[in-house]
């Protein structure tokens, strides 16, 4: 009943010359009987949201217990004073006015999408009209760039830039200008039309199938940010919600059930922000709760088991390295602090709080100041087994104790995105790749560490990806089916 009544809103949409017509595609087609999860928006739900703001992540609730917390709580009090300071840095700072290449990775999104919440957030805490000026600042001249990327390809930049926009508009709603707020609303919509036309072409095309890729992630979750904001202004954005439920229903029927990121621990913590993020959203404004997976219930088990000995981690590394993976980069505190939220799991709570006063936290420090809670407990890991067999993806992580000082021995030796993946699309054609671009062609690959450092190594994130760079062997001369390219 929903989809056709989506369906009828998206058709006098395009009647009406709301939508742009495009190729849409049957959905039969589109997901080959992948979305075995089939979670479905509630409606009533979502409809209870209308006209209410906040209703992106946060509440006037939640506002309200904030502020109360910071002044008991000395690691919230760490959290918010570093979302205040980057919303100082939005105020004072000039954003660029126009932009340098337009390859997703630009560092003016970065900072944007970095900026615009923080001041957005430390604008609905604090009152100080300073944080909506600066905020209102980026907003605008984000709105004025003539594009933002490559307009036939949508990325990392558009997601980025939406998910941040589109939380500005809902915190600020009451707040911003009239004028800024239609500048806001307009790009949202052109950008989010855009996107969607995208996703909904009738043949794959980048990451629009890409299942389980972070790029498909990190877009999507943009859109379906902005249509949370509009829906109750703009019945031309259901089916964007629509889209991304089914979308990211897929993405929860294909993740490995044992926890694991075949795209690695540097990957979980970038792109699956972005689907966290999502799934978040989709929990609390729409009543589908993807938490509610295997997945979600083993990824602590899988974080804590990569991650080095915690006096052993420094600026070399702090985890184990398969697939592209540096072993430094992207660790954020905040989306552990969802797992353990979600999962009510301790040890998620301990782990997020080490890597809090360890200072790896990352940018978006708002999110750590919404979904830190100071009432759950930590509880440090100490009796868990020394050896776990993740038996989705086929890794096999052995340590010598959970005391600090112990050694590791890491191996490797399943399928590229695990065994739930090859058995959903074993009957399908091969060029259907959902996303295994990070793997490397490392199959029986291991890997050594002791004495607070890594013995036997991985070759990281590598260009081009070659069995010979790995802890395993090539037969005659020749290594593994999918090496030789850049991606697998």
């Amino acid at each position: 009943m929903r989809k056709r009544l989506c369906g009828l809103i998206l058709c006098a949409a395009v009647l009406l010359g709301l939508v742009p017509g495009f190729a849409a595609v049957e959905e039969d087609n589109m997901y080959f009987g992948l979305n075995t999860e089939a979670y479905q928006i509630d409606m009533d739900v979502l409809n209870s949201h209308a006209g209410v703001h906040p209703r992106l992540m946060m509440t006037e609730e939640k506002l309200n217990q904030i502020n109360r917390d910071i002044q008991t709580d000395s690691r919230l009090r760490a959290i918010y004073n570093d979302v205040i300071s980057r919303a100082e840095s939005a105020y004072q700072t000039t954003p660029a006015t126009q932009i340098v290449g337009t390859t997703g990775t630009d560092s003016t999104f970065s900072t944007l999408a970095n900026y615009i919440p923080a001041a957005s957030l430390a604008y609905r805490l604090t009152g100080e009209k300073r944080y909506l000026e600066g905020a209102e600042k980026w907003i605008n001249q984000t709105c004025a760039y003539p594009q933002w990327e490559n307009p036939e390809r949508p990325d990392l930049a558009t997601g980025h830039t939406m998910m941040a926009l589109g939380l500005a508009y809902d915190w600020l709603y009451d707040d911003l200008s009239p004028q800024t707020r239609a500048t806001l609303k307009a790009r949202m919509m052109s950008e989010g039309t855009h996107l969607y036309q995208f996703v909904n072409q009738d043949a794959r095309n980048y990451w629009n199938r890409s299942w389980l890729q972070n790029h498909m992630w990190i877009a999507v979750s943009g859109m379906a940010c902005v249509a949370m904001a509009l829906f109750d202004e703009e019945s031309s954005v259901i089916p964007w919600l629509e889209r991304a439920n089914d979308h990211f229903s897929t993405t929860m029927s294909m993740l490995p059930s044992d926890g694991v990121n075949h795209e690695g621990v540097d990957y979980f913590f970038y792109g699956m922000e972005s689907l966290f993020m999502y799934t978040y959203l989709s929990k609390t404004v729409m009543g589908a709760d993807m938490f509610q997976t295997e997945f979600f219930q083993n990824v602590t088990d899988w974080l804590l088991y990569s991650f080095y000995p915690r006096e052993s981690w420094n600026e070399n590394g702090y985890f184990h390295t398969f697939a592209d993976c540096t072993g430094t980069g992207n660790v954020l505190d905040q989306i552990v602090y969802l797992v353990a939220n979600e999962t009510g799991d301790k040890r998620a709570q301990w782990l997020a709080k080490e890597l809090g006063e360890a200072g790896l936290t990352g940018n978006h420090s708002y999110l750590s100041l919404l979904w830190y809670d100071p009432s759950f407990e930590a509880e440090q890991p100490k009796d868990m087994p020394l050896m776990r067999h993740f038996d989705d993806t086929d890794y096999v992580i052995s340590r010598s104790g959970w005391n600090n000082g112990e050694s590791m021995v890491t191996f490797r030796c399943g399928p590229p995105m695990g065994h739930k993946e090859r058995e959903l699309t074993k009957d399908l054609s091969t060029y259907y790749d959902w996303g295994s671009g990070h793997v490397h062609p490392d199959v029986n690959h291991f890997l050594i560490f002791g004495n607070g450092e890594p013995i036997l190594r991985d070759d990281e994130y590598s260009l081009p990806k070659l069995t010979s760079q790995h802890n395993t062997l090539n037969i005659d001369g020749r290594g593994q089916v999918g090496e030789g390219a850049d991606w697998f």
